[in-house]
């Protein structure tokens, strides 16, 4: 620092090698890709310059190089973000009953304008995306999520291609200076209902039609979910099955194993939940969505087919107003 104080200078670099363990549903730990961390920053009165370099072992690359000029004052921005091959896959362990888990983030966005009012240019998309596993009711055999960057506001464009079926993702984000964000996200699949396997009870197709809205004081969601088609069997009683007493409670091995897992989860996850913590910071919840079954439903309980046809209206609360119609 110079005589008087009036000018000072800043170096610094940190090299650091971080382990992660995280724990699953189970409460099990899980190691994830260790982390390492190379940032050098220089800095003055006139202007700051960072650039830093995280490693995600087999995960990929995110880097950032950015300057800043009179940092103290105007503060007028200058660098890039990029994603180099940033993969999902060594995450997977992470989530219980899913067998795969792929995706690939990259891509780059040019850091302009200042710090109070950011100019961003450019583009991030993730990529091949593959998921499916014996909990997961959708077998996501494709999919890419892209979001595209212009100053302060962006575009979200993507897709999830399912065993059977197809939801299209659009949307957009603005983010102006203060607390002034929104993000408009819509989600629709009725020209190819997404086919939904739910290994107790059967085989539904769902096509959604919605649209999620997201300021700093609401989450709204609207619109519609239809099923077109369902074939659901609740439960087969054959002939020569004799009729348990009514004190006697049969458990299968598949609902002992259910309940263990409830049980571990429970006992890993005694927290608030989503919607209190929601609550908690003073987002409202809005929402108000049509259930409708459609015309090829099927339903097979105890050797009793039927057919269903239903609407419901769900509200934030409550439903407000359903109607239940089976044809036998």
């Amino acid at each position: 620092m110079a005589a008087g104080g009036t000018q000072w200078q800043t170096n610094l670099q940190i090299l650091s090698d971080l382990e992660i363990t995280a724990v699953n549903d189970y409460g099990q730990p899980v190691q994830l890709p260790e982390i390492s961390l190379d940032a050098q920053i220089e800095a003055t009165q006139a202007q700051a310059e960072a650039n830093v370099s995280l490693s995600l072992a087999e995960a990929g690359d995110l880097n950032l190089a950015l300057s800043v000029n009179d940092p103290l004052g105007a503060g007028a921005l200058s660098g890039e973000l990029r994603a180099e091959n940033v993969s999902l896959q060594p995450y997977r362990p992470m989530l219980v009953g899913m067998d795969q888990l792929e995706g690939e983030l990259t891509g780059s966005v040019q850091i302009n304008g200042t710090t109070s009012q950011p100019d961003l240019q450019g583009q991030l998309a993730l990529r091949n995306i593959r998921v499916n596993g014996p909990d997961i009711p959708v077998d996501v055999q494709d999919g890419e999520l892209v979001v595209s960057f212009d100053g302060e506001q962006g575009d979200i464009v993507g897709y999830l291609a399912a065993e059977r079926g197809r939801l299209e993702i659009t949307g957009d984000a603005y983010w102006p200076s203060g607390d002034d964000w929104r993000i408009g996200v819509d989600l629709n699949a009725v020209q190819e209902p997404i086919l939904v396997v739910l290994p107790q009870f059967g085989r539904l197709e769902v096509a959604p039609d919605l649209r999620i809205r997201v300021t700093p004081e609401m989450l709204q969601v609207r619109g519609d979910v239809n099923l077109p088609w369902a074939r659901l069997e609740i439960g087969d009683m054959p002939s020569s099955a004799i009729t348990p007493s009514g004190d006697e409670v049969i458990i299968t091995e598949r609902d002992d194993r259910q309940a263990e897992i409830e049980a571990q989860r429970a006992a890993t996850n005694d927290g608030p939940s989503a919607a209190d913590e929601l609550a908690a910071t003073g987002m409202a919840l809005d929402v108000l969505v049509t259930l409708t079954l459609g015309s090829d439903m099927q339903l097979s309980a105890y050797g009793l087919e039927s057919g269903l046809g239903a609407r419901w209206k769900f509200g934030k609360a409550a439903v407000r107003y359903s109607c239940l119609e089976m044809l036998i």
